[in-house]
């Protein structure tokens, strides 16, 4: 073998590398492979992000969802009306508010606004209470009670969360219109239904003032008819201003004369006195027979008055000797349970459950004196409206009397007029607004989801890691490729 054979020879060996256990791995010969392929590795996991961005925006950024807008109630209850009248979510869509819309944003004639606009109950926090709920069912060892118990308190605040808003949608594509036309339409439309309902159909008022409210009417109580009719008139007028004396948002409340509810009070109470009393009292003395069938029908009422309170006397009587023996068979036969507990059957102590339950007539006792307060003071009355008709007042009965105590009358009856108005105005204008926003109208999926950065980190990093998989193997096959 000459010179040039040896070194050959040697030359081959050292290229060779030397053989490696299969279970060791040169960190440096991975490095140096994953940075060989280093521009795959950032480019893949970059355009993974950018697919990923772009999907989910796709998907978030649909122009076929709603502009959806919460608002939370004011002043409605158990989907009433302050006034007592009932709410629906379907108020908010009638034809006056939505023609005024209409107007207002000059909605071509042809836009259904009737498809495009849906009202109906509810509230974002819906979301929190269902996973609070589902957290309280998922706890182990419930009891079938138990289970029944928590769902009839979801569904109890279930139903009173949801009845506390609206919830708004404007389908924009639909009517037409853009996204931002879409919010404003959903943010003018609780204000127009507030604002019609306030005004037009006057859902502040107080239905008892409309029930106490008067017109004004010249009497000349020269007859009895008239003095009737006056009678009733002051009766109302006692009632309406009992009524707005009690409310804390009326009782400041005055006349362009200055003259307030307590004032009008005492004034009605010495026209009665000074005034009408005397004229009713003569009236009546002349015999006539409208004043006689007045008197009669007051005589009538109070017999038929005094025969109820009597009826009520002996029912309470009975009740009381009833729970007297009631009580004292409930405690002997507590005593022989005690004193035979051995003995004493299961019938035997449903009986004295029974006989304790019987005897426990405390509320239905209270109820009967409540309405036998509420006769007696029907009867006290009609006395003193009786004791009022027969007195002596023959100088009551000359034509100036009663010409002046006419004018006095109609005076009171402007006076009280003046300030039911006022009282009806001012409930209207304190109340405000119906509503109250919940925040800014959006359009569902027009948001970039919360989670959509995560979603596109963890592309990206799952895309890096076949990538560098990728590299790694293609540069495995190269190794064991045939020269």
């Amino acid at each position: 073998m000459d010179f040039n054979q040896v070194k050959n020879q040697l030359d081959y060996a050292s290229a060779v590398p030397l053989p490696r256990a299969e279970d060791e791995i040169a960190l440096s010969d991975l490095l140096r492979i994953i940075w060989s392929g280093r521009a795959l590795i950032v480019l893949i996991p970059l355009l993974a992000m950018a697919a990923t961005a772009l999907a989910i925006g796709a998907l978030s950024l649909r122009i076929d969802e709603p502009t959806v807008y919460f608002v939370e109630l004011r002043g409605i209850e158990n989907s009433r009306y302050p006034n007592g009248t009932a709410f629906s979510p379907r108020d908010l869509v009638a034809p006056a508010i939505l023609e005024e819309l209409r107007r207002r944003y000059n909605i071509p004639d042809d836009t259904n606004l009737r498809d495009g606009i849906t009202v109906t109950f509810g509230h974002p926090a819906t979301i929190g209470l269902h996973r609070l709920y589902e957290e309280k069912l998922a706890v182990s060892n419930l009891s079938p009670a138990e289970i029944t118990s928590i769902n009839e308190e979801y569904r109890t605040q279930l139903k009173s969360v949801t009845e506390s808003a609206l919830r708004i949608e404007v389908n924009h594509q639909l009517l037409g219109l853009s996204p931002d036309d879409g919010a404003v339409i959903a943010q003018a439309l609780p204000e127009l239904w507030s604002q019609h309902f306030s005004e037009n159909v006057r859902i502040f008022e107080d239905t008892r003032l409309s029930r106490v409210e008067i017109t004004s009417s010249s009497e000349d109580l020269r007859t009895t008819a008239s003095i009737l009719n006056a009678r009733q008139r002051l009766q109302i007028m006692d009632q309406g201003l009992a009524l707005m004396s009690g409310d804390n948002r009326l009782a400041l409340l005055q006349t362009s004369d200055g003259e307030t509810i307590g004032d009008l009070r005492q004034a009605l109470q010495r026209f009665r006195t000074v005034q009408f009393d005397p004229v009713m009292a003569a009236q009546f003395q002349a015999d006539d027979f409208v004043g006689s069938a007045y008197i009669k029908s007051l005589q009538l009422k109070l017999g038929e008055l005094r025969m109820k309170m009597a009826s009520y006397d002996d029912a309470l009587q009975e009740l009381y000797k009833f729970q007297n023996s009631a009580v004292t068979v409930a405690a002997q036969s507590d005593s022989s349970f005690f004193q035979n507990s051995l003995q004493i059957t299961d019938t035997g102590l449903s009986e004295i459950v029974e006989l304790a339950k019987r005897a426990n007539l405390s509320d239905f006792t209270r109820q009967m004196l409540e309405e036998k307060q509420k006769i007696g003071a029907e009867i006290a009355e009609i006395e003193s409206e009786l004791q009022k008709v027969i007195q002596d007042a023959k100088a009551a009965s000359t034509p100036d009397f009663r010409d002046n105590a006419a004018e006095t009358l109609a005076s009171l009856t402007r006076s009280y007029s003046e300030l039911v108005k006022g009282a009806k105005e001012r409930l209207r204008t304190q109340a405000g607004k119906l509503y109250s926003s919940m925040g800014l109208p959006y359009t569902v999926g027009a948001t970039f989801p919360k989670r959509a950065i995560l979603a596109i980190i963890l592309a990206g990093g799952f895309a890096a890691l076949l990538t560098v998989i990728f590299v790694l193997a293609r540069a495995s096959l190269r190794a064991h490729r045939p020269a």
